[in-house]
Protein backbone atom coordinates (compact mmCIF):
# COMPACT_ATOMS: atom_id res chain seq x y z
CA UNK A 1 0.00 0.00 0.00
CA UNK A 2 1.09 3.25 -1.06
CA UNK A 3 1.80 6.48 1.20
CA UNK A 4 -1.19 8.47 -0.47
CA UNK A 5 -3.80 5.04 -0.49
CA UNK A 6 -2.59 4.82 3.25
CA UNK A 7 -2.99 8.14 4.16
CA UNK A 8 -6.72 8.75 2.46
CA UNK A 9 -7.49 5.55 4.04
CA UNK A 10 -6.68 6.55 7.44
CA UNK A 11 -8.78 10.35 7.13
CA UNK A 12 -11.55 8.21 5.93
CA UNK A 13 -11.48 5.99 8.88
CA UNK A 14 -10.79 8.74 11.49
CA UNK A 15 -13.55 10.83 9.99
CA UNK A 16 -15.82 7.96 10.63
CA UNK A 17 -14.97 7.25 14.01
CA UNK A 18 -15.35 11.30 14.60
CA UNK A 19 -19.39 11.30 13.23
CA UNK A 20 -19.96 8.08 15.31
CA UNK A 21 -18.65 10.04 18.52
CA UNK A 22 -20.70 13.09 16.85
CA UNK A 23 -23.60 10.98 16.57
CA UNK A 24 -23.16 9.46 19.92
CA UNK A 25 -22.83 12.78 21.73
CA UNK A 26 -25.77 14.09 20.49
CA UNK A 27 -28.08 10.76 21.26
CA UNK A 28 -26.59 11.39 24.69
CA UNK A 29 -27.67 14.77 24.99
CA UNK A 30 -30.89 14.30 23.62
CA UNK A 31 -31.52 11.03 25.31
CA UNK A 32 -30.09 12.69 29.03
CA UNK A 33 -32.66 15.79 28.78
CA UNK A 34 -35.47 12.94 27.98
CA UNK A 35 -34.42 10.96 31.13
CA UNK A 36 -33.74 14.19 33.18
CA UNK A 37 -37.48 15.07 33.04
CA UNK A 38 -38.87 11.73 33.96
CA UNK A 39 -41.15 11.11 36.87
CA UNK A 40 -38.16 9.92 39.22
CA UNK A 41 -39.25 8.74 42.75
CA UNK A 42 -37.63 11.67 44.76
CA UNK A 43 -35.16 11.04 46.02
CA UNK A 44 -34.36 7.14 45.01
CA UNK A 45 -32.38 6.17 47.49
CA UNK A 46 -35.66 6.33 49.87
CA UNK A 47 -36.99 3.66 48.42
CA UNK A 48 -37.27 0.76 50.37
CA UNK A 49 -35.18 -2.12 49.30
CA UNK A 50 -35.17 -5.55 50.69
CA UNK A 51 -32.85 -8.77 50.53
CA UNK A 52 -33.43 -11.97 50.00
CA UNK A 53 -30.39 -13.46 51.31
CA UNK A 54 -31.15 -16.75 50.80
CA UNK A 55 -32.14 -16.09 47.23
CA UNK A 56 -29.60 -14.84 46.11
CA UNK A 57 -27.23 -17.53 47.23
CA UNK A 58 -29.45 -19.87 45.51
CA UNK A 59 -28.93 -17.44 42.49
CA UNK A 60 -25.34 -17.91 42.83
CA UNK A 61 -25.34 -21.98 43.27
CA UNK A 62 -27.43 -22.01 40.47
CA UNK A 63 -24.92 -19.59 38.61
CA UNK A 64 -22.33 -22.12 39.48
CA UNK A 65 -24.09 -25.57 38.50
CA UNK A 66 -25.24 -23.82 35.28
CA UNK A 67 -21.47 -22.99 34.53
CA UNK A 68 -20.37 -26.40 35.35
CA UNK A 69 -23.06 -28.03 32.98
CA UNK A 70 -22.31 -25.41 30.26
CA UNK A 71 -18.30 -26.46 30.31
CA UNK A 72 -18.62 -29.96 31.06
CA UNK A 73 -21.39 -30.59 28.31
CA UNK A 74 -21.51 -28.39 25.47
CA UNK A 75 -18.78 -25.63 25.64
CA UNK A 76 -16.74 -27.60 23.44
CA UNK A 77 -19.41 -27.89 20.17
CA UNK A 78 -19.40 -23.94 19.91
CA UNK A 79 -16.95 -21.50 18.44
CA UNK A 80 -14.88 -19.46 21.02
CA UNK A 81 -16.94 -15.72 20.34
CA UNK A 82 -20.35 -18.45 20.93
CA UNK A 83 -19.10 -19.49 23.78
CA UNK A 84 -18.00 -16.43 25.11
CA UNK A 85 -21.38 -15.21 23.89
CA UNK A 86 -23.54 -17.81 26.06
CA UNK A 87 -21.78 -17.09 28.94
CA UNK A 88 -22.09 -13.55 29.39
CA UNK A 89 -25.85 -14.07 28.76
CA UNK A 90 -25.60 -16.86 31.56
CA UNK A 91 -24.08 -13.59 33.69
CA UNK A 92 -26.91 -11.47 33.08
CA UNK A 93 -29.41 -13.94 33.61
CA UNK A 94 -28.01 -14.47 37.32
CA UNK A 95 -27.28 -10.67 37.93
CA UNK A 96 -31.02 -10.47 37.17
CA UNK A 97 -32.28 -12.69 39.71
CA UNK A 98 -29.53 -10.85 41.98
CA UNK A 99 -31.25 -7.40 41.24
CA UNK A 100 -34.61 -9.04 41.67
CA UNK A 101 -34.18 -10.30 45.33
CA UNK A 102 -32.59 -7.10 46.45
CA UNK A 103 -34.93 -4.62 45.26
CA UNK A 104 -35.68 -4.86 41.65
CA UNK A 105 -35.30 -1.67 39.50
CA UNK A 106 -34.40 0.14 42.63
CA UNK A 107 -31.77 -2.22 43.76
CA UNK A 108 -28.42 -1.27 44.88
CA UNK A 109 -26.57 -3.93 42.56
CA UNK A 110 -28.16 -2.70 39.05
CA UNK A 111 -24.35 -1.78 38.28
CA UNK A 112 -23.85 -5.33 37.81
CA UNK A 113 -25.30 -4.48 34.38
CA UNK A 114 -22.09 -2.81 33.37
CA UNK A 115 -19.91 -5.24 33.72
CA UNK A 116 -20.80 -7.84 31.11
CA UNK A 117 -21.97 -4.79 28.64
CA UNK A 118 -19.02 -3.09 28.61
CA UNK A 119 -16.97 -6.78 28.07
CA UNK A 120 -18.83 -7.17 25.21
CA UNK A 121 -18.96 -3.88 23.72
CA UNK A 122 -15.58 -4.34 23.51
CA UNK A 123 -14.59 -7.97 22.57
CA UNK A 124 -17.35 -8.58 20.60
CA UNK A 125 -18.57 -8.22 17.24
CA UNK A 126 -21.32 -5.31 16.74
CA UNK A 127 -23.85 -7.88 16.63
CA UNK A 128 -22.97 -9.69 19.41
CA UNK A 129 -22.61 -6.54 21.46
CA UNK A 130 -26.04 -5.12 20.72
CA UNK A 131 -27.79 -8.66 21.15
CA UNK A 132 -26.26 -8.49 24.26
CA UNK A 133 -27.70 -4.97 24.93
CA UNK A 134 -31.01 -6.26 23.54
CA UNK A 135 -30.85 -9.26 25.76
CA UNK A 136 -30.24 -6.73 29.15
CA UNK A 137 -33.08 -4.85 28.18
CA UNK A 138 -35.43 -7.53 27.82
CA UNK A 139 -34.59 -9.03 31.22
CA UNK A 140 -34.41 -5.72 33.12
CA UNK A 141 -38.21 -5.54 31.90
CA UNK A 142 -39.41 -8.46 33.94
CA UNK A 143 -38.73 -6.43 36.65
CA UNK A 144 -42.35 -4.28 35.88
CA UNK A 145 -44.10 -7.05 37.03
CA UNK A 146 -42.52 -6.76 40.53
CA UNK A 147 -42.56 -3.33 41.69
CA UNK A 148 -42.08 -3.29 44.96
CA UNK A 149 -44.87 -1.15 45.86
CA UNK A 150 -43.64 1.90 43.41
CA UNK A 151 -45.99 2.81 41.48
CA UNK A 152 -46.03 2.00 37.68
CA UNK A 153 -45.10 5.11 36.07
CA UNK A 154 -42.31 5.45 38.36
CA UNK A 155 -41.42 1.97 38.09
CA UNK A 156 -41.19 2.79 33.97
CA UNK A 157 -38.92 5.85 34.95
CA UNK A 158 -36.43 3.62 37.24
CA UNK A 159 -36.14 0.79 33.87
CA UNK A 160 -35.19 3.41 31.51
CA UNK A 161 -32.87 5.37 33.59
CA UNK A 162 -31.25 2.10 34.06
CA UNK A 163 -31.66 1.51 30.66
CA UNK A 164 -30.45 4.59 29.77
CA UNK A 165 -27.00 3.82 31.39
CA UNK A 166 -26.32 0.48 29.60
CA UNK A 167 -27.06 1.93 26.67
CA UNK A 168 -24.49 5.06 27.64
CA UNK A 169 -21.69 1.98 28.88
CA UNK A 170 -22.58 -0.62 25.74
CA UNK A 171 -22.16 3.12 23.13
CA UNK A 172 -18.43 3.92 24.84
CA UNK A 173 -17.66 0.04 25.31
CA UNK A 174 -18.44 0.20 21.16
CA UNK A 175 -16.35 3.27 20.39
CA UNK A 176 -13.03 2.35 22.79
CA UNK A 177 -13.44 -0.91 20.61
CA UNK A 178 -13.22 0.39 16.98
CA UNK A 179 -10.97 3.02 17.98
CA UNK A 180 -8.50 0.12 19.44
CA UNK A 181 -9.36 -1.76 16.19
CA UNK A 182 -8.38 1.55 14.01
CA UNK A 183 -5.17 1.77 16.14
CA UNK A 184 -4.46 -2.18 15.23
CA UNK A 185 -4.98 -1.61 11.63
CA UNK A 186 -2.52 1.36 11.71
CA UNK A 187 0.27 -0.83 13.40
CA UNK A 188 -0.63 -3.83 10.80
CA UNK A 189 -0.02 -1.00 7.99
CA UNK A 190 3.13 0.48 9.25
CA UNK A 191 4.88 -2.63 9.74
CA UNK A 192 3.73 -3.88 6.50
CA UNK A 193 5.05 -0.77 4.40
CA UNK A 194 8.15 -1.50 6.87
CA UNK A 195 8.37 -5.10 4.90
CA UNK A 196 7.66 -3.68 1.74
CA UNK A 197 10.62 -1.56 1.94
CA UNK A 198 12.85 -3.95 3.84
CA UNK A 199 11.78 -6.43 1.06
CA UNK A 200 12.48 -3.64 -2.04
CA UNK A 201 16.07 -2.94 -0.55
CA UNK A 202 16.54 -6.80 -0.61
CA UNK A 203 15.87 -7.02 -3.96
CA UNK A 204 17.83 -4.20 -5.28
CA UNK A 205 20.68 -5.67 -3.85
CA UNK A 206 20.41 -9.16 -5.41
CA UNK A 207 19.85 -7.35 -8.46
CA UNK A 208 22.94 -5.45 -7.93
CA UNK A 209 25.14 -8.31 -6.81
CA UNK A 210 24.25 -10.32 -9.72
CA UNK A 211 24.85 -7.67 -11.91
CA UNK A 212 28.10 -6.98 -10.49
CA UNK A 213 29.25 -10.78 -10.79
CA UNK A 214 28.55 -10.90 -14.11
CA UNK A 215 31.15 -9.46 -15.88
CA UNK A 216 34.17 -10.91 -13.87
CA UNK A 217 32.21 -14.49 -14.41
CA UNK A 218 32.23 -13.77 -18.09
CA UNK A 219 35.46 -13.00 -18.11
CA UNK A 220 36.93 -16.01 -15.66
CA UNK A 221 34.98 -18.28 -18.92
CA UNK A 222 36.57 -16.29 -21.76
CA UNK A 223 39.85 -17.15 -20.66
CA UNK A 224 39.31 -20.65 -19.96
CA UNK A 225 37.69 -21.23 -23.10
CA UNK A 226 40.58 -19.41 -24.71
CA UNK A 227 42.97 -21.95 -23.20
CA UNK A 228 41.56 -24.86 -24.04
CA UNK A 229 40.96 -24.16 -27.10
CA UNK A 230 44.12 -22.59 -28.53
CA UNK A 231 46.15 -24.83 -29.84
CA UNK A 232 49.19 -22.97 -30.11
CA UNK A 233 49.41 -23.39 -25.90
CA UNK A 234 51.05 -27.22 -25.15
CA UNK A 235 48.75 -28.57 -22.01
CA UNK A 236 48.67 -31.83 -20.87
CA UNK A 237 45.96 -33.85 -21.18
CA UNK A 238 44.90 -34.04 -17.46
CA UNK A 239 45.31 -30.37 -17.01
CA UNK A 240 43.39 -30.03 -20.25
CA UNK A 241 40.49 -31.82 -18.55
CA UNK A 242 40.74 -29.72 -15.35
CA UNK A 243 40.45 -26.95 -17.08
CA UNK A 244 37.52 -27.85 -19.27
CA UNK A 245 35.74 -28.83 -15.78
CA UNK A 246 36.53 -25.17 -14.75
CA UNK A 247 34.85 -23.97 -17.63
CA UNK A 248 31.98 -26.46 -16.90
CA UNK A 249 31.59 -24.98 -13.48
CA UNK A 250 31.80 -21.44 -14.27
CA UNK A 251 29.66 -21.83 -17.06
CA UNK A 252 26.54 -23.58 -14.48
CA UNK A 253 27.92 -20.42 -12.00
CA UNK A 254 26.96 -17.57 -14.97
CA UNK A 255 24.09 -19.44 -15.54
CA UNK A 256 23.14 -19.55 -11.77
CA UNK A 257 24.02 -15.55 -11.81
CA UNK A 258 21.97 -14.85 -15.21
CA UNK A 259 18.89 -16.56 -13.07
CA UNK A 260 19.29 -14.44 -10.25
CA UNK A 261 19.55 -11.43 -11.79
CA UNK A 262 16.08 -12.30 -14.03
CA UNK A 263 14.57 -12.86 -11.03
CA UNK A 264 15.77 -9.29 -9.65
CA UNK A 265 14.59 -7.81 -12.69
CA UNK A 266 10.59 -9.55 -12.16
CA UNK A 267 10.51 -8.62 -8.69
CA UNK A 268 11.00 -5.51 -8.87
CA UNK A 269 9.60 -4.84 -11.84
CA UNK A 270 12.52 -3.78 -14.06
CA UNK A 271 11.77 -6.72 -16.47
CA UNK A 272 10.70 -5.89 -20.16
CA UNK A 273 9.03 -7.34 -22.91
CA UNK A 274 8.91 -6.98 -26.12
CA UNK A 275 6.20 -8.73 -28.02
CA UNK A 276 6.17 -10.22 -31.62
CA UNK A 277 4.72 -12.95 -33.32
CA UNK A 278 7.25 -15.97 -34.12
CA UNK A 279 7.21 -19.60 -35.52
CA UNK A 280 7.41 -21.58 -32.10
CA UNK A 281 9.57 -24.26 -34.33
CA UNK A 282 12.38 -21.59 -35.73
CA UNK A 283 13.43 -20.78 -31.47
CA UNK A 284 12.88 -24.36 -30.72
CA UNK A 285 15.00 -25.65 -33.78
CA UNK A 286 17.57 -22.32 -32.47
CA UNK A 287 17.46 -23.70 -28.70
CA UNK A 288 17.71 -27.52 -29.56
CA UNK A 289 21.18 -26.86 -31.75
CA UNK A 290 22.90 -24.96 -28.97
CA UNK A 291 21.89 -27.81 -26.58
CA UNK A 292 22.31 -30.88 -29.14
CA UNK A 293 26.40 -30.67 -27.96
CA UNK A 294 25.29 -31.40 -24.46
CA UNK A 295 22.82 -34.14 -25.12
CA UNK A 296 25.30 -35.86 -27.28
CA UNK A 297 27.94 -36.13 -24.70
CA UNK A 298 25.04 -38.22 -23.14
CA UNK A 299 23.68 -40.05 -26.07
CA UNK A 300 20.42 -38.32 -25.92
CA UNK A 301 18.31 -38.15 -28.81
CA UNK A 302 16.32 -35.02 -29.08
CA UNK A 303 13.02 -35.35 -31.52
CA UNK A 304 11.00 -31.89 -32.56
CA UNK A 305 7.71 -33.08 -33.74
CA UNK A 306 6.18 -29.00 -34.51
CA UNK A 307 5.79 -28.14 -37.30
CA UNK A 308 6.64 -24.71 -39.06
CA UNK A 309 3.79 -21.81 -38.95
CA UNK A 310 2.69 -22.42 -35.42
CA UNK A 311 2.49 -19.03 -34.36
CA UNK A 312 2.70 -17.20 -30.85
CA UNK A 313 2.62 -13.76 -29.84
CA UNK A 314 5.47 -13.94 -27.15
CA UNK A 315 8.95 -12.11 -26.32
CA UNK A 316 11.46 -13.80 -28.53
CA UNK A 317 14.36 -13.76 -26.22
CA UNK A 318 12.33 -14.55 -23.01
CA UNK A 319 10.78 -17.68 -24.85
CA UNK A 320 13.99 -18.92 -26.05
CA UNK A 321 15.42 -18.43 -22.14
CA UNK A 322 12.50 -20.65 -20.93
CA UNK A 323 12.72 -23.26 -23.74
CA UNK A 324 16.35 -23.31 -22.56
CA UNK A 325 15.67 -24.23 -19.25
CA UNK A 326 12.98 -27.05 -19.49
CA UNK A 327 14.80 -28.65 -22.21
CA UNK A 328 18.53 -28.17 -20.15
CA UNK A 329 16.76 -29.97 -17.02
CA UNK A 330 15.47 -32.17 -19.60
CA UNK A 331 19.23 -33.10 -20.74
CA UNK A 332 20.42 -33.04 -17.63
CA UNK A 333 18.01 -35.28 -15.71
CA UNK A 334 17.65 -37.63 -18.20
CA UNK A 335 19.97 -41.04 -18.31
CA UNK A 336 22.18 -41.79 -20.58
CA UNK A 337 21.00 -43.40 -23.97
CA UNK A 338 17.46 -41.56 -22.94
CA UNK A 339 14.93 -39.28 -24.99
CA UNK A 340 13.64 -36.28 -25.56
CA UNK A 341 10.40 -35.70 -27.48
CA UNK A 342 8.90 -32.21 -28.19
CA UNK A 343 5.69 -32.15 -29.64
CA UNK A 344 2.86 -29.05 -29.69
CA UNK A 345 -1.17 -29.08 -30.01
CA UNK A 346 -2.85 -25.94 -31.15
CA UNK A 347 -6.25 -24.64 -30.00
CA UNK A 348 -7.90 -21.45 -30.69
CA UNK A 349 -6.20 -19.22 -28.46
CA UNK A 350 -3.19 -20.89 -27.56
CA UNK A 351 -0.33 -23.55 -28.34
CA UNK A 352 0.17 -26.01 -25.85
CA UNK A 353 4.06 -27.49 -26.27
CA UNK A 354 4.64 -30.20 -24.42
CA UNK A 355 8.37 -31.36 -23.58
CA UNK A 356 8.75 -35.16 -22.26
CA UNK A 357 11.68 -36.69 -21.18
CA UNK A 358 12.80 -40.43 -20.53
CA UNK A 359 14.69 -39.18 -16.96
CA UNK A 360 14.18 -40.19 -13.34
CA UNK A 361 11.03 -38.66 -12.87
CA UNK A 362 9.85 -36.34 -9.71
CA UNK A 363 7.95 -37.46 -6.58
CA UNK A 364 4.43 -36.83 -6.21
CA UNK A 365 4.39 -34.71 -2.98
CA UNK A 366 7.38 -32.52 -5.20
CA UNK A 367 5.80 -31.67 -8.07
CA UNK A 368 3.75 -28.97 -6.69
CA UNK A 369 6.78 -27.48 -5.05
CA UNK A 370 9.49 -27.36 -8.20
CA UNK A 371 7.78 -24.39 -8.69
CA UNK A 372 8.11 -22.64 -5.73
CA UNK A 373 11.53 -20.16 -5.17
CA UNK A 374 12.37 -21.28 -1.73
CA UNK A 375 11.56 -24.61 -0.10
CA UNK A 376 12.53 -26.11 3.12
CA UNK A 377 11.96 -29.64 1.70
CA UNK A 378 15.17 -30.98 0.20
CA UNK A 379 15.37 -34.55 -1.68
CA UNK A 380 18.40 -36.42 -1.04
CA UNK A 381 18.19 -39.49 -2.74
CA UNK A 382 19.57 -38.11 -6.09
CA UNK A 383 16.26 -38.29 -7.82
CA UNK A 384 15.70 -35.01 -10.23
CA UNK A 385 16.07 -33.19 -6.77
CA UNK A 386 13.49 -29.98 -6.35
CA UNK A 387 16.68 -28.09 -4.57
CA UNK A 388 18.00 -27.89 -8.14
CA UNK A 389 15.04 -27.68 -9.98
CA UNK A 390 13.27 -24.90 -8.06
CA UNK A 391 14.97 -21.46 -9.02
CA UNK A 392 15.06 -22.01 -12.70
CA UNK A 393 11.92 -23.19 -13.05
CA UNK A 394 10.63 -20.54 -10.78
CA UNK A 395 11.96 -18.23 -13.43
CA UNK A 396 10.43 -20.21 -16.54
CA UNK A 397 6.89 -20.16 -14.61
CA UNK A 398 6.96 -15.98 -13.78
CA UNK A 399 8.42 -15.67 -17.15
CA UNK A 400 5.21 -17.12 -18.94
CA UNK A 401 2.51 -16.02 -15.93
CA UNK A 402 4.06 -12.45 -17.66
CA UNK A 403 3.17 -13.57 -20.98
CA UNK A 404 -0.40 -14.35 -20.49
CA UNK A 405 0.96 -18.36 -20.53
CA UNK A 406 1.34 -20.92 -18.35
CA UNK A 407 3.30 -24.39 -17.18
CA UNK A 408 2.21 -27.25 -15.88
CA UNK A 409 3.98 -30.66 -15.20
CA UNK A 410 3.31 -34.03 -15.14
CA UNK A 411 5.66 -36.93 -14.27
CA UNK A 412 6.07 -40.07 -12.78
CA UNK A 413 9.11 -41.66 -10.70
CA UNK A 414 11.44 -43.45 -12.38
CA UNK A 415 9.71 -43.14 -16.12
CA UNK A 416 10.02 -38.96 -16.75
CA UNK A 417 8.91 -36.35 -17.05
CA UNK A 418 6.72 -34.17 -18.67
CA UNK A 419 6.18 -30.11 -19.05
CA UNK A 420 3.28 -28.33 -21.00
CA UNK A 421 3.53 -24.70 -21.80
CA UNK A 422 0.91 -22.62 -22.59
CA UNK A 423 1.87 -19.88 -25.57
CA UNK A 424 -1.05 -17.55 -26.41
CA UNK A 425 -1.45 -17.34 -29.98
CA UNK A 426 -2.55 -13.39 -30.19
CA UNK A 427 -1.29 -10.67 -27.87
CA UNK A 428 -4.18 -10.24 -25.22
CA UNK A 429 -5.05 -6.75 -25.62
CA UNK A 430 -5.09 -7.21 -30.06
CA UNK A 431 -6.50 -9.02 -32.72
CA UNK A 432 -4.84 -12.41 -34.70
Amino acid sequence: MDKDTSGKANNSADKTVIWKRLFLATALVLVGVLVASLPLPHPLTSRPVTTNLTGVLLTLGSLLAGLVVWWSLLAQKFSPQVRTFVEVLIYLTAINIVVKFTGGLYSYFTFLYFLPILYSASNFTARYSWAVFIFTALIMSFHLLDNNGSSFSGSVSALILNLFGVWLVNGLGRSLAEQLELIHQRQVEIQLEQLNKLDKIKDEFVFIIAHELRSPITAIRGYLELITTDSALKISESLKSLLQKSFNTSTKLANLVGLLLEIARIETGKIRFYYQKIDLRDSLDFVTAALRSEAAQKDIQITTQVEKENIVSVDKERLEEILNIIIGNAIEYTREHGKILISSQSTEKEIILSISDTGVGIAPDKKDKIFEKISSDDDQNGEATVKEYRISLYVARQLLALMKGDITCESVVGRGTTFNLSLPRYWSWGTP
